[in-house]
């Protein structure tokens, strides 16, 4: 930054030479707002045509009394100056503390919002977990019902091979007398004849029946 586009270089010369100063001050101050700007330049104007013209018309304003008068509207000038400045940056500094604030407040609301929804999640999820354990442990009980039956009807059909296996050992090794001739079987001696042992199968193959006495 050139010197001459400071601020106190600036005030410098809408004092000492108000056209310069003024010209430098609508060109780098773009940031000081237009009422302060406005002010300054006509109270500086005013001024700096009232000591142009008192310049030239020396007779009628004494030196004395535009000497001491000069220095007091200077001096009251740049308070003013300084006065509106500082309005202008405590203005500034208000809105940019209101905007940090209200942003702040988002934020918070943002980071609540957040913080239920992560909670909401969680509690989804553990119910997505107990309703899985769930799950597995009806699969698991259909599981172990499956295998109970199907060793029911395991033990249940060995039950029934085996009397049936026994039943027809005892059919196939059961002994009967038979005859010949005769179209009966007995279990014992029934009339007269030539009796001799036969095994049941063998009696049945022959197309023989039951003896109604001895059965």
């Amino acid at each position: 930054m050139k010197w001459y586009q400071k601020t106190g270089w600036i005030i410098l010369l809408l004092l000492v030479f108000f056209p310069a100063g003024c010209y430098l001050m609508w060109k780098y101050k773009p940031q000081w707002h237009k009422w302060v700007k406005w002010p300054v330049t006509v109270v500086m104007g005013i001024w700096f045509l009232a000591i142009a013209v008192s310049s030239l018309l020396p007779s009628q304003v004494p030196g004395s009394q535009a000497l001491s008068e000069a220095p007091d509207a200077a001096e009251a000038a740049s308070a003013e100056i300084d006065s509106q400045i500082q309005a202008a940056v405590d203005e500034a500094l208000a809105e940019t503390q209101a905007l940090l604030e209200q942003k702040e407040a988002e934020l918070n609301d943002t980071k609540a919002a957040l913080e239920e929804t992560q909670q909401q999640l969680a509690q989804v999820q553990d119910e997505l977990e107990q309703t899985q354990d769930e799950l597995e442990e009806a699969q698991n009980s259909k599981k172990e019902a499956s295998s109970t039956t199907a060793s029911a009807d395991s033990i249940n059909d060995g039950s029934s091979s085996a009397s049936s296996s026994a039943d027809s050992g005892v059919t196939n090794s059961q002994t009967v007398l038979v005859t010949r001739t005769g179209s009966k079987y007995h279990t014992h001696k029934c009339g007269n004849g030539t009796y001799y042992e036969a095994t049941l199968d063998e009696a049945l193959a022959r197309g023989l029946t039951p003896c109604d006495k001895c059965y």
